[in-house]
């Protein structure tokens, strides 16, 4: 047993050199290139929307007079659809946004 492991030892320390025989000769590698630029953000372009909605509202009144609550109240409100459809162009200078 102890040959086994004497003759392994041996052919690994005479093995481990081979790995590195090469070293001492440079390597010519092209350069990676590199990545493309990171596009910048912009709110330049023109654009277009539309929406539509629903909406509703109660509103209770209680009338006060002389700081007693009188014996009537009120109950106004309104319900409707709402719609709307726009165009509009932004230009960016640096830091600063002008829109139409």
């Amino acid at each position: 047993m102890k040959r086994i492991m004497f003759g392994a030892a041996i052919a690994a320390f005479i093995a481990t050199p081979a790995f590195a025989a090469d070293l001492g000769m440079p390597v010519y590698k092209a350069p990676t290139p590199a990545p493309p630029p990171v596009p910048v953000a912009t709110w330049t372009g023109c654009y277009a929307n539309a929406g539509a909605g629903y909406g509703m509202f109660n509103q209770d009144h209680q009338f006060i007079a002389d700081g007693v609550p009188e014996d009537f109240s009120q109950t106004s409100g309104g319900r409707g659809w709402l719609g709307l459809v726009g165009v509009g162009c932004d230009y960016q200078f640096n830091s600063f946004l002008v829109g139409a």
